[in-house]
């Protein structure tokens, strides 16, 4: 299955990747893989299935934040902090 799935551009989910990668680099939380731990129950968390999208994990299983519907993720991780801003 391509990442492409005619709902978003290409760019979009390289984007992701990008943020992704970068955040890695600056220390913030990794993936999680579902088999391995599950977050608390109805915390909002980023979930991956083909791409990253909010969402939380349920008494009824995994929801979808952007279309509330059910997901089959492969990994989750905390919300990354936001960096604080300087000037």
């Amino acid at each position: 299955m391509s990442l492409y799935d005619g709902g978003s551009p290409p760019e979009y989910h390289a984007g992701y990747k990008h943020g992704f990668e970068a955040g890695l680099k600056l220390g913030q939380p990794k993936w999680i893989s579902v088999k391995d731990r599950l977050p608390e129950h109805d915390r909002k968390v980023l979930i991956f299935d083909t791409f990253p999208f909010t969402g939380c994990y349920t008494n009824a299983g995994w929801l979808n934040y952007y279309d509330h519907s059910h997901e089959n993720p492969s990994h989750w991780m905390e919300i990354p902090s936001i960096p604080e801003i300087t000037s």
